[in-house]
């Protein structure tokens, strides 16, 4: 059976005493828990704003092509400035001029660099205009390609699967500590883990639960995780004590009464 007396600044490592007091415990978001809170709240409100912004204007360049298909009117241009985009996939940009009434405007298009048709500086260009607004332009066969829509569930979705599983992280720390039942974990292995770019460490663990059968489980760590046979703290989950966490988690901490 685990001992539960608290520890000392030296010799062997206790169970924390405020890990022994009646469960629920009362628990709070550290700093980086409430970063982790703000950076959810931000994905899901981004994910609103995205979803809106690029839906009007979808709908925005969708009813102003409408408009150029029926009232459109093409004037000859001049190409002033061209160049390539440096970003991935690279798109051609070419900034030209034409006149209407002899008032001159500017314009501005973007090309798919595979589609473009490489126009120079002082070329010719046919340029799509509306009457009522110069300003509405583009090189004819050009139209902007606006946000396809399409795109904006998947963004948007990526946001909120990523604010969805931060938050349940967050939340499973809080669930472990505030209820979680503290235990001393012996570590048996640590193996290294890669995800992506990221490499982590998995440090193998056992410990006896209140019945005194033994529990195996493991624990993640980003990195600096203890060494062999060496002796942690955890909190584990009474319905299913594989689930554990260590103590002190990196999101949550447990609030100390007054009288402490």
């Amino acid at each position: 059976m685990n001992q539960v007396r608290p520890g000392t600044a030296a010799g062997p490592i206790q169970i924390p005493a405020e890990l022994l007091r009646s469960i629920p415990r009362d628990c709070s978001l550290t700093c980086a828990g409430r970063f982790v809170l703000g950076a959810v709240i931000a994905m899901i409100l981004g994910a609103v704003c995205f979803s809106v912004g690029a839906y009007m204007s979808a709908e925005r360049t969708s009813a102003l092509k409408q408009e150029m298909a029926e009232h459109g009117q093409i004037a000859p241009g001049v190409v002033i400035k061209t160049y390539r985009t440096g970003d991935d996939p690279k798109r051609d940009v070419f900034l030209y001029q034409f006149s209407i009434e002899g008032k001159t405007y500017a314009g501005r298009t973007e090309v798919g660099a595979g589609a473009s048709s490489r126009y120079q500086a002082g070329s010719n260009v046919p340029v799509r205009y509306l009457p009522a607004r110069p300003q509405a332009n583009w090189i004819d066969g050009y139209p902007p390609s606006g946000v396809p829509l399409f795109v904006i569930p998947l963004l948007s979705g990526g946001l909120l699967i990523t604010a969805y599983a931060m938050s349940v992280g967050l939340r499973r720390q809080q669930e472990l500590l505030s209820e979680g039942r503290a235990a001393l974990a012996r570590v048996k292995k640590v193996t290294r883990l890669r995800r992506g770019e990221h490499k982590k460490q998995r440090a193998h663990i056992e410990f006896a639960l209140l019945s005194g059968a033994r529990q195996e489980a493991y624990v993640d760590f980003g990195r600096n995780a203890p060494q062999p046979e060496s002796t942690i703290v955890i909190v584990y989950d009474r319905e299913n004590p594989r689930r554990v966490l260590r103590y002190p988690p990196p999101l949550v901490r447990l609030e100390k009464p007054e009288s402490w």
